[in-house]
């Protein structure tokens, strides 16, 4: 579809929702989410086949007193979201927990530094580099696009769509009925629930806090400077992923060199990725 024909459609444009960091976070450039809006936007608006009109799931029409109720039913209305969890923002995860809940079309994204999540690791995820190097961020560009349409065309063509509830038992969700109580008790039912979701995000950092990552402790054995030094010289792919990387034998034979050193259980998967994300970032 061009252009041209694209501005023909203003009236049938598809709202695709943006839930991601805005403020700076710690780790990051002052002007990184800023950026990563700016490619999510133009990835988005230049999908040729569909006229996707992307916006935060925050904007609202004006009134800042109904700014959650805006959020939520953006997040349950819009005909598919993006969200991006890189970093983990706390304000990201509550609301791709809503999304999630309502079971409607989602793509996640996230960049190479941020974990692999186990609560969510069976929806494909989309990554970019951290440092939006150019190529490799028209690579995720296409990636991108191709995730949003395919979602998109899934969602319309079964009926039986479910992109994560499918995933435990068979659950329906409801759609959201008609306003049966007044919107000051509504809103203070949202406020209730957020805060209560807040609260349990905070004590997960928390408890995040006084168990440090493993990778902490791979660091102190030396994997972290070993793993990094076969990346160094080409004998590991410094993108490679996690389940890759387990049944290649020379992770085999350094996993052994440090057999004594680790627990007797081994690492997850995820702690593999931890592994990788730190040895990438001692080289750059």
């Amino acid at each position: 579809m061009t252009k041209d024909k694209k501005i023909q459609k203003t009236n049938n444009q598809i709202k695709c929702g943006l839930i991601m960091p805005l403020a700076p976070m710690p780790g990051y450039p002052d002007t990184q989410f800023f950026d990563v809006r700016s490619i999510l936007s133009e990835t988005i608006s230049n999908i040729s086949q569909y006229d996707f009109k992307p916006r935060m799931v925050s904007d609202s029409p004006g009134e800042i007193d109904i700014i959650h109720n805006s959020i939520v039913n953006n997040i349950y209305d819009d005909p598919i979201v993006v969200v991006d969890i890189s970093g983990r923002n706390g304000n990201v995860m509550l609301e791709l927990g809503l999304r999630l809940a309502f079971d409607k079309p989602v793509v996640i994204i996230k960049d190479d530094r941020t974990d692999y999540m186990f609560d969510i690791s069976m929806i494909e995820h989309v990554s970019y580099p951290a440092d939006l190097r150019h190529t490799q961020i028209l690579e995720f560009q296409e990636k991108l696009q191709l995730k949003i349409v395919k979602t998109y065309e899934k969602s319309l063509q079964d009926k039986d769509y479910s992109p994560f509830l499918k995933n435990f038992k068979h659950i329906k969700v409801q759609s959201i009925g008609e306003e049966t109580i007044d919107q000051d008790q509504a809103l203070s039912r949202i406020d209730g629930k957020l805060d209560m979701m807040s609260k349990q995000i905070n004590n997960m950092y928390s408890y995040k806090e006084k168990n440090p990552s493993p990778i902490k402790y791979f660091a102190d054995t030396g994997m972290v400077q070993d793993v990094a030094e076969l990346m160094v010289q080409g004998k590991i792919p410094i993108y490679i992923s996690p389940e890759e990387i387990i049944n290649r034998q020379d992770f085999k034979e350094l996993f052994s060199k440090y057999s004594s050193d680790i627990k007797s259980r081994g690492f997850s998967i995820y702690e593999v990725q931890e592994l990788l994300n730190a040895s990438r970032n001692s080289i750059q």
